[in-house]
């Protein structure tokens, strides 16, 4: 399975009243960006994501959210929606979850799994490289 969830964030943070109030921050509020998840995993988050968005703006406007935490709530919002709804195929496999990719999105979607009740996964960063190398070999190119 794939997520459009980095382009949806970028779109709703560039192009959307939601990105009105939200403040860019160099540093990570590793509070938001929980309190996201656990909207997108409780009862509230069963509303759906459409629902849930909104409440990055109607926090920020209230002053219940900083604009400089915006943004890690609206990331842990999205990624706690996609994990939740990849927790029953990943629940169902007898598969350990590795996470492939930059290592700071790899830690968020690993802080999301262990939310959601699932073990720390490994985290594997630079395996485009080996993959391609992988590839060539199998189609006898090098």
């Amino acid at each position: 399975e794939t997520f459009m969830t980095g382009e949806v964030f970028a779109a709703l943070r560039q192009h959307t009243i939601l990105g009105r109030t939200m403040v860019a921050s160099p540093a990570h509020d590793a509070l938001a960006f929980t309190r996201g998840l656990r909207v997108a995993l409780s009862p509230e988050g069963a509303m759906g994501m459409l629902s849930n968005i909104f409440s990055c703006r109607t926090l920020g406007l209230t002053g219940r959210l900083a604009g400089d935490s915006q943004p890690d709530y609206l990331s842990g919002l999205l990624i706690g929606h996609e994990v939740a709804a990849l927790s029953r195929s990943l629940l169902s496999g007898d598969l350990p979850v590795v996470l492939c990719g930059e290592p700071d999105l790899c830690r968020r979607y690993a802080a999301a799994l262990e939310v959601h009740g699932f073990d720390s996964p490994q985290i594997r960063s630079e395996v485009t490289s080996l993959g391609l190398w992988r590839i060539a070999q199998a189609a006898a190119l090098v």
